[in-house]
């Protein structure tokens, strides 16, 4: 009976390796699986990462370059401002050393318009230095 008891035993233990076996391998393959699909969820990230680093590189390329330009237009505007004030310095000058009204009236005429061509382009310089903010935020975008 013992021997009967032994077998026995013996069986089960046999049926336990073998279930400990089956369920061994299935986790290894579980394992494998689980292990591919976290390198393809790590190189799915990098690859996303990598988009949002060169997406970011174009932004900031077009906003150095869109400073360049507006900071062209000011020294631009800044320049016909200089013209506008020395002409509206010669004018005065001119209007102060005649005597001739029809000469007074024109150079008057000449004076109002120099002066409003010359607020134009000091509005034209406030609306690009406003616009200068961008050089801050190119700033702030290369040290992000």
């Amino acid at each position: 009976m013992k021997m009967k008891d032994q077998d026995e035993e013996l069986d089960d233990l046999a049926g336990q390796v073998q279930m400990l076996e089956s369920n061994k391998t299935k986790l290894e393959m579980e394992m494998i699986q689980t292990r591919k699909e976290l390198r393809h969820e790590i190189q799915s990230r990098e690859d996303e990462l990598e988009d949002a680093r060169n997406a970011s590189s174009k932004k900031v390329k077009m906003l150095e370059q869109q400073l360049e330009q507006e900071h062209e237009e000011r020294l631009g505007f800044l320049r016909e401002r200089h013209d506008f004030e020395g002409k509206i310095m010669n004018l005065q000058d001119l209007l102060e050393r005649s005597g001739d009204e029809d000469q007074i009236a024109k150079l008057k005429r000449d004076l109002k318009r120099t002066k409003a061509l010359l607020r134009d382009a000091q509005l034209m310089i406030e609306k690009a230095q406003n616009e200068g903010t961008n050089k801050v935020l190119v700033r702030q975008l290369k040290i992000n």
